[in-house]
């Protein structure tokens, strides 16, 4: 079964809750086509971006072998990720 990432893009913007989250999460779980939902981390909107992961995470926790459809792309991304200090020095 593949599922339309673009219900699943909306459905990321306008749901919230962690029950919301949950529903979704089952709505996908067995759905082909994981690999667009980790697509969807690297959208435009922060907010897809953060909650794909979240999406995925659950997922994760609910059936770990679902990551075999997106981990290679989330293996070649650990390669481009910049590093970011977390806490700049103030200069005085």
């Amino acid at each position: 079964m593949r599922i339309d990432i673009d219900y699943v893009r909306r459905s990321l913007l306008s749901r919230w809750s962690k029950d919301d989250m949950e529903l979704l999460a089952e709505q996908v779980m067995e759905c082909e086509n994981l690999r667009d939902v980790y697509m969807l981390s690297k959208d435009n909107a922060p907010r897809v971006q953060f909650r794909s992961a979240w999406l995925l995470q659950k997922i994760c926790e609910k059936e770990l072998n679902r990551a075999e459809f997106f981990l290679d792309l989330l293996l070649d991304d650990f390669d481009r990720i910049k590093i970011i200090q977390p806490f700049a020095v103030m200069q005085r």
